[in-house]
């Protein structure tokens, strides 16, 4: 049986969690994953500034040829997320990027849009997902647990080996993201049009 100080210092080392389930550590941005959005336009700066500004943005998925196929970390700017310590399982290795016979034109977003990642339907259905955890964060424990991640740290535990010709050995193995600011958000649902907006939750952004 644990006496009282065993049990206090073990209540201290889960206060932090350094493991790559902490997604302040390790931020998995696989468009395969329901835990976050990558949003690839408008810039990371301008879509800041018009959430600073209290302007809503309305978030519409990419519908560009061959979109819906791309499965890999997106490695973004900037990504839309419910974070909090160990709710993210550590991420997998990634498969190759699949071969495409022509590059994608660049993404565009309309004015007050964000542009998403994924495709319309699995866009509107990990925002469904986001709003329903941020909800219940919100009226369980009383916390705001949604934020537009600014930025991000790659880093890694172990340095890379070399072979024999001094090339990197497995130089995407191991590598991980940590946002770099962290702005509070508030999800809103739009029914008729079965679509989701972000707005600015009226709180500081914060360094991670």
């Amino acid at each position: 049986m644990q006496t009282i100080e065993q049990r206090l210092e073990q209540w201290k080392n889960e206060l932090l969690d350094l493991t790559n389930r902490n997604r302040l550590l390790s931020f998995n941005t696989s468009t395969s994953r329901t835990s976050s959005i990558s949003l690839v336009a408008p810039e990371t700066g301008d879509v800041y500034r018009t959430l600073i500004d209290g302007k809503p943005l309305l978030i519409v998925g990419d519908e560009r040829d061959d979109v819906a196929a791309i499965d890999e970390p997106m490695d973004p700017e900037i990504a839309l997320a419910v974070i909090g310590a160990g709710d993210d399982p550590p991420p997998r290795p990634s498969a190759p990027p699949k071969a495409a016979d022509a590059p994608l034109p660049p993404p565009i977003a309309r004015p007050g849009t964000v542009l998403s990642a994924m495709s319309t339907e699995k866009t509107n259905n990990v925002a469904a997902r986001l709003f329903t955890q941020a909800r219940a964060s919100e009226q369980e424990q009383g916390i705001n647990t949604l934020f537009l991640a600014l930025g991000r740290l790659k880093w890694r535990e172990k340095p890379l080996a070399d072979d024999r010709q001094g090339q990197p050995i497995g130089a995407k193995d191991g590598w991980r993201f940590a946002p770099l600011v962290l702005l509070p958000l508030k999800l809103e649902e739009i029914t008729r049009k079965t679509s989701y907006r972000i707005l600015a939750a009226g709180e500081d952004s914060e360094f991670n």
